[in-house]
């Protein structure tokens, strides 16, 4: 089935009923006026077949199905872009997640691995789709799981955004490119751990030949059971294995992985997720052979995603981002605010010469991990940091809300200000943390309420910034109370700021000119 008519085609094949045809022309009017839909999850739950189908459809007819990036010349563009993370698991279906890509407010969208396996972090396969994720509607309308896919990718397109694909060097120990290809693979010997590689992989290659002669077949749970009774493995349990590099035909699979998922599906770019245990000369290896070695379009972009742990390769040619946390965990107590602006001065200094910047990414949270209000706290650090490029949201959390809608359409307001304007100040204290940003004659004041270890609320606080602005000054104050449904007020103040009535965990912007 051509990708470029799958909609009309679809929508033929459903005979669309007038209702869905006019629920279908109200969202996708929603959706360009405003440039994202802001249904609820439980209207998203209730939409028909039809009316998706529809919306889709007219997106069809104005906008390209092609990635927004197939014609750059160079992969920068990911520069500039927040990532939102889709795992197909919280959906269940490929025909599912459709209603939502028009709801996320990030530039990018990050599926999650879709192919065989328990973990999506590491698969046992990175070819075959997994069967489960097959919708079946779209079965009944001859979509194939990767026609869906691709239908997937093509929507992501016709939503304005890029699509992207989580790779890891880690894999599932059942995998069967461990036992078809043992050479790719780090292993050990209980027996003799004197062993060199080329008499284990032998070994390995025996024991696998066996089985397969005894049963017809590859068992690969069975020989990794098989193996190990004859004291041959790579990681103790059931612990995701890893690739070793060291061996250029590893190297060369794990590269053609992304070429075959890039050509098959039209993705713009790739995250590679580094584990925390990898060294930092490995990383730099792999992302360097990775760079050079990749033979994917030319605006086929890479993001190397490091733990906070690593260091970043010593000339990055395209995006790094530094994992503050994986579980996204950021205190917002005195000392943590404190590092946490030091870490982002620290990326200043390193981002100093390079035509590509590390970032600093911040995981706002996984949906069961935070509640609303930490979700919304870790947001507006990420948001309103004001320190240019050196912060990313990266997003697992699909079920977005008024308040985080809000909070997107302010940081989108203000974005020329957050990344052109300087960071004057950063005061923390027990009860309280704000900073300045300045930009030609307008300030922004980012505040939040601590965490209180008593849990007592805070006092009122002033803000002084008469040595920026001058003392005889009158400005106008707009105050964007994200923490509250209060909406946005609109004052009048001198040389500085007087705000009560703050609750612990409480978060306000303030824009001055």
């Amino acid at each position: 089935m051509a990708v470029k008519t799958l909609w009309q085609k679809l929508s033929g094949t459903l005979e669309v009923s007038r209702e869905d045809r006019s629920r279908g022309q109200k969202l996708f009017r929603e959706f360009t006026h405003q440039g994202s839909l802001r249904i609820t999850p439980v209207q998203r739950i209730a939409l028909s077949p039809g009316a998706v189908v529809d919306f889709y459809r007219r997106l069809s007819l104005v906008r390209t199905p092609a990635g927004p990036v197939v014609r750059k010349q160079n992969d920068r563009w990911l520069r500039d872009v927040d990532f939102q993370f889709v795992d197909l698991k919280d959906y269940g279906t490929f025909f599912r997640v459709l209603m939502d890509l028009p709801r996320f407010r990030a530039d990018s969208i990050i599926f999650l691995p879709l192919t065989e396996g328990e973990n999506p972090l590491y698969p046992r396969s990175h070819s075959q789709l997994n069967r489960l994720y097959s919708d079946p509607f779209l079965e009944s309308c001859g979509c194939s799981p990767e026609d869906q896919f691709r239908l997937l990718v093509e929507a992501v397109h016709l939503c304005g955004k890029t699509a992207g694909y989580y790779m890891s060097p880690l894999i599932d120990p059942s995998s069967a490119v461990i036992y078809r290809k043992p050479e790719f693979f780090s292993w050990k010997s209980e027996i003799d751990p004197a062993s060199n590689r080329s008499t284990l992989v032998q070994q390995v290659n025996e024991l696998v030949k066996r089985e397969f002669d005894l049963t017809g077949g590859y068992d690969y749970s069975h020989l990794k059971n098989a193996l190990r009774r004859e004291g041959l493995y790579i990681e103790e349990g059931d612990k995701p294995v890893s690739f070793d590099f060291s061996d250029e035909g590893a190297m060369g699979y794990f590269s053609r992985i992304f070429i075959a998922l890039q050509s098959g599906y039209g993705l713009d770019f790739f995250y590679l997720d580094f584990p925390e245990q990898m060294n930092d000369s490995l990383v730099s290896r792999i992302y360097k052979a990775l760079r050079t070695e990749r033979g994917c379009k030319r605006s086929t972009g890479w993001v190397a995603a490091l733990h906070k742990s690593h260091n970043p390769p010593p000339d990055p040619r395209e995006p790094v981002v530094l994992i503050h946390d994986k579980r996204g965990g950021i205190s917002l107590d005195e000392a943590s605010i404190h590092d946490w602006f030091h870490q982002l001065g620290r990326l200043f200094e390193k981002n100093r010469g390079l035509k590509i910047p590390v970032t600093q990414g911040v995981l706002p949270g996984k949906p069961g991990e935070v509640g609303e209000n930490e979700f919304l706290r870790r947001l507006f650090l990420a948001r309103f940091s004001g320190v240019k490029l050196f912060r990313r949201a990266l997003f697992f959390r699909g079920d977005v809300c008024a308040q985080s809608n809000r909070m997107e359409d302010v940081y989108h307001r203000y974005k020329a200000l957050l990344e052109g304007g300087r960071l004057l100040q950063v005061v923390a204290d027990e009860n309280y943390a704000w900073w300045i940003i300045s930009d030609r004659g307008r300030l922004l004041i980012p505040l939040m309420a601590l965490d209180s270890p008593d849990g007592k609320k805070p006092g009122p606080v002033r803000i002084d910034y008469s040595s920026i602005t001058g003392r005889n000054k009158i400005l106008s104050v707009v105050d964007y109370d994200f923490s509250s449904s209060k909406g946005s007020l609109f004052l009048s103040a001198d040389n500085s700021l007087v705000i009560s009535d703050l609750k612990p965990g409480s978060f306000r912007l303030f824009s001055l000119q």
